[in-house]
């Protein structure tokens, strides 16, 4: 059984799949199971736990309030879950994987060299380095699939453990022939030129959007 996943229960991957695609038919599909096995299995779980976990809006699947609880919870679960299995599973002096993620500015320019520093003292590290957005970076940490992020911009502070570790100007740029280049100007001058933004979960786009 090495390398499964033992402490997780098949009803609760069963819900993080459906929370994820949220449709019964593409998760069962995606599961290798019949849509009835993956209704009874959500059934189970609202009987034990005594809720609904799932509730339709017209023809739209969305999670109730129980149901949001039930997947941060899980989230955590399946992270400690293969946490543990990778400790146990350890021997002495092998070598320790650390996963990474990090948004593209810090992933491209500041993490390389401390990673650099890192590994010339401690070499029995080896890093894994993820560079996204930090919307789609907290999603992975929250599946286990990183240890730990380093982004930029807003996240819910309630919800994750967290340390400053810099502060940086947030500055604007434009071209050589830029009318705008060299003046200082209001926001709302900049209305009649095209502003290019990063992709929906970037933290920079999220900083804007705030002063905005």
């Amino acid at each position: 059984m090495k390398g499964e996943n033992i402490m997780l229960d098949n009803r609760v991957e069963t819900f993080l799949a459906l929370c994820d695609i949220m449709n019964y038919t593409k998760t069962a599909e995606t599961l290798h199971i019949t849509q009835p096995a993956v209704t009874q299995q959500i059934r189970w779980l609202e009987e034990y736990y005594g809720c609904r976990l799932f509730s339709y809006q017209g023809k739209v699947l969305r999670l109730t309030e129980k149901g949001e609880t039930l997947r941060r919870l899980a989230q955590q679960m399946t992270a400690n879950a293969q946490g543990i299995l990778q400790e146990m599973q350890r021997e002495e002096n092998t070598e320790i994987h650390l996963r990474i993620g990090a948004t593209k500015t810090i992933g491209d320019y500041m993490l390389p060299p401390i990673m650099v520093d890192f590994l010339q003292e401690y070499p029995q590290y080896r890093l894994h380095l993820t560079v996204d957005n930090t919307g789609k970076l907290l999603h992975m940490m929250e599946e286990g699939k990183i240890d730990f992020a380093i982004v930029e911009g807003f996240f819910d502070k309630e919800k994750y453990d967290f340390t400053l570790y810099k502060r940086e100007r947030f500055l604007g740029v434009c071209g050589k022939a830029c009318p705008l280049r060299g003046k200082s100007i209001s926001l709302w001058e900049t209305h009649t030129e095209p502003l290019i933004l990063r992709e929906p979960g970037s933290g920079t786009r999220d900083i804007l959007e705030e002063l905005l």
